[in-house]
């Protein structure tokens, strides 16, 4: 009864408070690299089922039930090469696809970072689980560097 009670007065105060809806020409899209003007030429651009579709079969290929660094990396360099030639627009699909390689991509750091295999994560290369990598990975906003704290 609460969640109906204060979804109705929050309803409410953002219909006074919210002020004019913004007009889509006026909403920028987010660049990729700090500072740096994004083009965005649907001639040019890939098409976001296109890097999806391209985007699932890497993942599957390299980054599936077993992985090894040869593979992660080759993952990396084509999913990097995708987020540099896609340029989303303003639809759903298009920030969706970017959301998604933009996860690919964390994924795959942090997989190559872990050099043991622990629960669904297996590398051929690294077979056995070891105590030293009983910590969860963190990658931080705007750095590489995958950061391992304890559990």
């Amino acid at each position: 009864m609460d969640g109906l009670v204060f979804a109705s007065l929050i309803t409410e105060v953002f219909k006074k408070d919210i002020g004019p809806r913004p007009v889509v020409e006026d909403l920028q899209i987010p660049t990729k690299r700090q500072g740096e003007k994004q083009e965005f030429s649907p001639d040019t651009a890939l098409a976001s089922a296109e890097v999806r579709r391209k985007l699932q079969d890497i993942m599957w290929q390299y980054v599936g039930i077993i992985r090894d660094k040869q593979g992660l990396l080759k993952a990396q360099t084509e999913i990097e090469k995708y987020w540099q030639e896609f340029s989303p627009g303003l639809k759903i699909a298009d920030l969706e696809t970017a959301n998604m390689l933009t996860l690919a991509l964390l994924i795959v750091r942090a997989a190559l970072a872990r050099e043991e295999s622990r629960g669904g994560h297996f590398r051929s290369d690294f077979p056995k689980a070891e105590e030293r990598w009983q910590k969860h990975s963190l990658l931080k906003k705007g750095e590489d560097i995958v950061r391992f704290i304890s559990i």
